[in-house]
């Protein structure tokens, strides 16, 4: 529980976000990665939702303009 309150702050709500989404099978388990970010300024204050299974393994990487802010919420952290 003190971990789930630690990761309060991080919101998944992310400030100028350019999303690419790639789902790829690898030995019968399903794995994800996603790149956010970018230079475009087109896609401000946009939600990035995923969906995704309970056996998958992700890997995002955020990227942001110089003095911006990014906000990411866990809605369900185990």
């Amino acid at each position: 529980m003190e971990a789930m309150r630690s990761l309060i702050p991080l919101v998944l709500l992310i400030v100028s976000c350019l999303a690419e989404f790639n789902l790829t099978q690898s030995e019968g388990k399903s794995s994800c990665r996603a790149s956010l970010g970018g230079a475009s300024q087109s896609e401000i204050h946009k939600a990035f939702i995923l969906q995704l299974n309970s056996d998958e393994d992700c890997a995002w990487t955020l990227e942001r303009p110089e003095n911006k802010s990014t906000r990411i919420v866990f809605s369900h952290f185990q």
